[in-house]
């Protein structure tokens, strides 16, 4: 099914543009040990995103919420507690 996944992408055109205009906190990992171009993917997502955590997983690779869960999850919930402080600031009281 990997395949066919990696096929749809081919027919969507995402702009710089797009992505700048995504206007939500967003958390993109990657793996150490992921196919480079999948690296380069997530990085360039990542730095085209106004709001955007991100980081490398250290010897992760493509199933790594399997295999390093741990750390995956710590910054899953630390994504989601800054983002729920960001919306609480901006929200007038």
């Amino acid at each position: 099914m990997n395949i066919l996944d990696w096929a749809s992408a081919y027919g969507f055109p995402l702009s710089v543009t797009a992505l700048k205009a995504i206007d939500i906190p967003a958390l993109v990992l990657w793996g150490e040990a992921s196919h480079p171009a999948v690296q380069r993917a997530n990085v360039l997502l990542a730095e085209s995103m106004r709001h955007t955590a991100s980081a490398e997983i250290s010897g992760a690779g493509h199933f790594m919420i399997a295999t390093h869960p741990e750390p995956i999850s710590r910054l899953i919930a630390q994504h989601v507690h800054g983002a729920e402080a960001l919306a609480e600031a901006s929200c007038p009281a």
